[in-house]
């Protein structure tokens, strides 16, 4: 047998050496860059595992409760605020202040709040009415302290997914209401996409694009009217997410200290300019106008609209916005590129299907977290 050359041998290990120092290179340059964030990660797994430690102690129940609202608040707001926030934050992040913006969306939650508060006697707008949410978590174990943990880390991954059956799914005690809740949600995707393209289809064809004409002062009214009724009805949906981990009977204490958290989690959210997704709200076309920040609003409440008068049924609204953003860039595509080039239409079926890869993602994450927290999966 003929023998490699000794310094084709040398090469080679040359060449190995080289792409081993790379790969360690990148290695500890991505930890470098990413340091404060895993300490922190780190940080927040050790507490939620002292606090779940000594599960017979009166008061370790209290402390799990409200360290797990915390992560849920914190959590369900940096995922899901691109749903309302986000193209709020991006429309008038040069016209208005972060701190005028928080105030303004603050009042209209602690409102909303109250009045899910004395109307259904909970502050989740009765979404936890339904079989399989309405008991008392009376056992709070490390697992389900780490499913917002998860979606924390899914969230500084830029990965929009459905809080709604991340968080849910590890408390709910009937796997049947989690099935209701992802064909729900999966209708509100099934109506979003079509009625956005439609939407916007028919706008461009009719009134063209608006590129180079100044928007009036009435845009910038409509624009934060439409953010403030999205933002109360996404609070009747998602607002379930956040609440799930607490007692179903609320009193006043627990009202205020809800109020508390997500009014500072807001205020973050807005001095931060948003979170990791923000970004992809953003890399949509044409989202820094406010006439199209506008119009994304007043398709969205039509169509949670509807779904909030449907029945009291928790949905993901993630599935309803990536549906609406689908739609809407697809419709830009089609109606803008002439019909030779079709390089636009690509990029908008790819960014689809990547909202949509993402998702799916975050709903077999919710699944492997629900089956290894909560008993009933198994059982099921």
């Amino acid at each position: 047998m003929r023998e490699r050359p000794a310094s084709s041998s040398r090469y080679a290990r040359k060449v190995r050496q080289k792409r081993l120092a790379r790969v360690t290179y990148n290695f500890f340059d991505l930890f470098r860059q990413e340091r404060y964030f895993l300490l922190w990660l780190v940080v927040l797994i050790l507490v939620a595992y002292l606090v779940t430690l000594w599960p017979n102690l009166s008061w370790r129940l209290q402390l799990a409760r409200w360290f797990g609202c915390l992560l849920a608040s914190y959590a369900v707001l940096a995922n899901d605020s691109i749903q309302t926030l986000g193209v709020f934050i991006t429309a008038n992040m040069h016209r208005a202040t972060w701190w005028a913006m928080w105030m303004f969306i603050a009042v209209v939650f602690v409102g909303t709040t109250i009045y899910s508060w004395v109307y259904y006697g909970n502050i989740s707008h009765n979404r936890l009415s339904v079989e399989g949410l309405c008991e008392n978590p009376e056992h709070i174990g490390f697992l389900q302290l780490l499913s917002p943990i998860a979606l924390i880390v899914l969230t500084h991954l830029r990965m929009p997914v459905s809080t709604t059956f991340l968080l849910l799914s590890t408390f709910t005690t009937n796997t049947q209401t989690l099935q209701t809740i992802l064909e729900k949600s999966c209708l509100g995707y099934v109506l979003a996409l079509p009625t956005a393209f439609l939407v916007w289809y028919v706008g461009i064809t009719l009134m063209g694009p608006q590129n180079g004409i100044t928007p009036g002062p009435f845009w910038t009214v409509l624009q934060w009217l439409s953010s403030g009724l999205l933002w109360a009805l996404w609070l009747g949906q998602d607002g379930a997410n956040i609440a799930v981990i607490l007692p179903r009977e609320q009193d006043l204490s627990v009202l205020l200290g809800f109020i508390g958290i997500i009014t500072l989690g807001l205020g973050g959210l807005f001095y931060t300019k948003g979170s990791k997704l923000q970004e992809l709200v953003e890399e949509k076309s044409g989202t820094t106008d406010i006439r199209e920040a506008t119009w994304v609003n007043l398709v969205y409440i039509a169509i949670l609209m509807y779904m909030h008068t449907k029945d009291t049924i928790p949905i993901s609204t993630t599935w309803a916005f990536i549906g609406l953003l689908g739609g809407r860039e697809l419709a830009k595509a089609v109606a803008e590129t002439p019909a030779k080039h079709t390089k636009p239409l690509f990029k908008s079926l790819f960014l689809i299907a990547r909202d949509l890869f993402y998702v799916c993602m975050g709903l077999l994450v919710s699944i492997i977290l629900a089956y290894c927290a909560n008993p009933n999966f198994k059982a099921y």
